[in-house]
């Protein structure tokens, strides 16, 4: 924590190390509301700044928030908390004073010396104050009166990814990584030299035919896996589990070898004593007929009878486990993008809630963690025809709590639990891969204790957890840019679930009022002026052939997906899933491999593009 720039303190408040979890209850009441409150609209201005897309009413919902941000910034320094406690430096800032201070005093005996005894006298410096140095919270700089002026310059000017200084301030690191290993006399040519054997070393190692043939190898490696590896529900790291490319257009991306089988007869058994193992096959079962059958899952509420569950069966009674499962989804932006979800390792997951307007206010997502990744291949005793490929996920449920409140208008972060294991098995169910939206960060509740009241012991978790849960999480909407749209609500390529957000939109802040109350979210492509990367025309109206200044403008052709229905599958057929005649379609790869992949094929965990130790050493790379 020394040595902090700007970035840093950025860095703390958003993403991974988001802040609002780690301050609360650190303070006493009313302070820790003020905290909290601050910290959350201040991560919605970082989150409004960044965005690449905005249109006229996020324009107008980030004016507000910056209002409402100076309105905290007075509230904590003249009202409240400010002016309760006491801050002043650190002892190691003190005594750095203390030395540049003895340092001055002694520049300036040596230099009165030689002037004289008047002169001495005169340049003696005052005695220093006894004490540390009280560093309070000040508003009187320029960049805290700049804050105003970020929604008028994106409207004048663009998004600020168009020029952000923060790309030549991370390049400009790099640069100086190169220094240190200079002359430090003609360092701009030992600088371009040090460039261009980057270059040329990156460019072997992607023609080096031997690296291509090690990873041919890879899938043909025999490794060596502890005992109990084999009954988890999971893969372990050592593992190899081939995943060959697919389309970017699939929803999601999975492995179909089946080297790793279960035994579904043995490993029930082995697991008989397991709460996560409470009514499984029939659940599975129960899941996989209703999507055999075309109907909308609902947390596995479909329920069949003996009968019906007995005429599905698993081909060998095996299942196949797998490292990971890629989702692949269209951002706010209408751009593309990736998760990676492995249940070791990041295994949380959001998918469209089935609230049916109970208890509590309405909440667009259910979360849940995934134990295991999984396909089989089933067939129906009274249906003729070939086995099917079925994929599915074995997750453990989270719940909301509904006596915390969340919130754009409370500003509070979501906040859920896993449900308790009460015997009856409904903390655990199976989730479609289709019908996964992308993976969700959770943040642990630090202010609450962990418990081991809401599960036993189980292989549900994992190794490191030590059988205890936390009480709570809170759902870190202030991740990334995409994250944040979904929870605000009326991104522009997120048609699929615009209606389930709606709720999010309509909880707004008082001062967040759309100019119209009638505001329809389609509108965000037709009727409300997109402004991003570039100048876009309003799509209702023909672009004008002539701007100010006379040049012309090529009018470009973009091949812009009607919907995310139709660009990821959302609304069509995954593999395993059934058509409108209730038949299911084979495999998206037309079947399975017995043993390892294809030339070409990597495994999960190893990605898919060129290995670099550090991307940011990457020419131009810059984390925005």
């Amino acid at each position: 924590m020394s040595k902090l720039v700007g970035r840093n303190f950025e860095d703390l408040l958003q993403a991974s190390t988001c802040a609002i979890p780690v301050f609360e209850e650190l303070l006493p009441p009313p302070h820790n509301k003020v905290i909290l409150d601050f910290l959350f609209t201040i991560n919605e201005f970082l989150a409004y700044a960044k965005l690449r897309l905005h249109t006229d009413t996020s324009l107008g919902f980030f004016e507000t928030n910056v209002t409402r941000l100076g309105d905290l910034f007075r509230k904590f320094v003249d009202v409240s908390t400010c002016s309760e406690f006491r801050t002043v430096d650190l002892p190691q800032e003190e005594a750095a004073r203390g030395r540049r201070k003895a340092a001055l005093m002694k520049k300036a005996a040596e230099a009165s010396s030689a002037a004289g005894t008047a002169a001495a006298t005169q340049r003696q410096p005052a005695k220093a104050s006894s004490g540390p140095k009280i560093r309070a919270f000040t508003m009187s700089t320029y960049k805290m009166h700049s804050l105003a002026d970020y929604p008028g310059a994106i409207r004048r000017l663009g998004t600020l990814d168009n020029y952000n200084t923060q790309t030549g301030e991370l390049e400009h690191r790099r640069v100086k990584r190169f220094y240190s290993r200079t002359n430090k006399i003609k360092f701009t040519l030992g600088i371009t030299k040090q460039q261009q054997r980057e270059r040329i070393l990156h460019r072997m190692r992607e023609q080096d035919p031997h690296i291509q043939q090690l990873k041919n190898q890879k899938g043909n490696r025999k490794t060596t896996q502890p005992e109990n590896q084999d009954s988890l529900p999971s893969v372990g790291f050592e593992a190899e589990d081939p995943l060959a490319y697919t389309s970017p257009k699939d929803h999601y991306h999975m492995s179909t070898t089946t080297r790793h089988q279960l035994s579904l007869t043995r490993w029930l058994r082995l697991h008989a004593a397991d709460p996560a193992f409470k009514h499984f096959l029939p659940r599975l079962k129960n899941h996989i007929l209703a999507r055999l059958e075309g109907r909308t899952l609902d947390g596995d509420n479909d329920s069949f009878t003996p009968e019906q569950q007995n005429s599905l069966v698993f081909l060998n009674n095996c299942i196949y486990r797998h490292k990971v499962l890629r989702v692949n989804y269209t951002t706010y932006d209408l751009r593309r993008d990736q998760d990676s979800l492995n249940p070791r390792t990041q295994a949380d997951i959001m998918v469209l809630s089935h609230d049916d307007g109970g208890e509590g206010p309405k909440h667009a997502y259910w979360y849940a963690r995934i134990i295991g990744v999984f396909h089989t291949y089933v067939a129906r005793v009274d249906t003729a025809g070939e086995p099917l490929h079925v994929d599915f996920l074995w997750v453990r449920w989270f719940g909301r709590d509904l006596t915390h409140k969340s919130g754009w208008k409370a500003k509070g972060l979501p906040q859920i639990g896993f449900v308790p294991d009460d015997g009856t098995g409904d903390a655990f169910g199976f989730v479609d891969p289709n019908d996964v939206i992308r993976a969700v960060h959770l943040i642990p509740a630090f202010a609450y204790p962990c418990t081991e009241t809401l599960l036993g012991h189980s292989v549900a978790r994992l190794e490191k957890e030590y059988d205890t849960d936390w009480t709570y999480f809170y759902v870190n909407i202030f991740v990334d840019r995409d994250m944040f749209m979904r929870f605000r609500g009326g991104g522009v390529g997120h048609k699929s679930t615009r209606d389930a957000t709606r709720c999010f939109y309509d909880d707004h802040d008082p001062m967040d009022v759309p100019k119209d109350d009638n505001h329809d979210e389609s509108a965000a492509e037709t009727d409300t002026e997109v402004i991003a990367d570039r100048a876009l025309p309003l799509a209702d109206k023909d672009p004008p052939e002539l701007q100010e200044g006379g040049e012309d403008i090529e009018e470009e052709e973009e091949d812009t997906p009607e919907s995310e229905e139709e660009d990821y599958g959302y609304d069509g057929l995954g593999s395993g899933q059934s058509d409108e005649d209730g038949e299911v379609l084979p495999d998206k790869d037309g079947g399975s491999s017995e043993d390892g992949g294809s030339e070409g094929e990597v495994d999960p965990e190893d990605g898919e593009g060129p290995d670099f130790d550090d991307v940011e050493d990457r020419e131009g790379f810059a984390a925005l």
